[in-house]
């Protein structure tokens, strides 16, 4: 915070960013796990009606594709997710993203595209009952001991710590307050702090240990 001079610390708090999917994945993996997901799920068995299309035809879109960034998905549907912090808005995302017109065969090649994690957020949601932020501090942030790591922010009452946001205006920083993309939690909203950060690094390369490792590991493989 520029204005009183508050300097940034290990305890400080920033969203994450893109980040964020590497939680999203273990989630889904964790789910995997229990029984409530299977990877070659499509979306339209959570949302009925879910289609994609490419050059003329429908193609079904699977929970494994979107987490391995195969699903076609061009990177600017980004735009498609809606503004604000309503309850239904990663359910709304995916009501915007059917029928969207590929880049590529479902599958057949890598295009990052923030809105595939949007997607996976709002599957998390309906196989968990719970919304994607409780989901991810229960069964997630806390069993890993992540204690300072949450998701979202509530731009008129921030969490002690947060960061304060710029954005450059004529040359210089001025406090900016984003607006809020809850239907885009998945893909980027995970905030967090330098400590609980320093600790999912130990984490991912299994320097602490946790019963959680084998579901991180399962996140490290890659698509070969």
């Amino acid at each position: 915070d520029i204005e009183k001079k508050v300097p940034v610390t290990p305890d400080t708090l920033f969203e994450l960013g893109s980040c964020t999917k590497a939680f999203t994945a273990l989630a889904a993996v964790q789910l995997k796990k229990d029984g409530l997901i299977r990877f070659d799920d499509t979306v339209s068995r959570y949302f009925p009606g879910f289609f994609a299309m490419y050059d003329g035809r429908k193609y079904r879109v699977t929970i494994e594709q979107l987490l391995r960034q195969t699903s076609g998905i061009p990177w600017n549907a980004v735009s498609l997710i809606p503004t604000g912090n309503e309850a239904d808005a990663p359910e709304q995302t995916v009501k915007n993203l059917e029928g969207i017109e590929l880049q590529a065969v479902p599958g057949e090649n890598f295009l990052y595209s923030t809105a595939n994690y949007a997607v996976v957020g709002a599957i998390i949601e309906k196989a968990s009952g719970m919304t994607y932020d409780e989901y991810m501090v229960k069964n997630i942030f806390r069993p890993l001991g992540l204690d300072n790591t949450g998701v979202g922010t509530d731009q008129a009452h921030p969490p002690q710590n947060m960061a304060t946001g710029y954005k450059i205006g004529f040359f210089t920083p001025r406090p900016y307050a984003a607006p809020a993309y809850r239907g885009n939690h998945a893909a980027g909203y995970v905030v967090s702090n330098g400590k609980d950060v320093a600790r999912w690094l130990k984490l991912l390369v299994g320097s602490i240990d946790t019963p959680l490792r084998p579901m991180i590991e399962e996140t490290l493989r890659p698509d070969l």
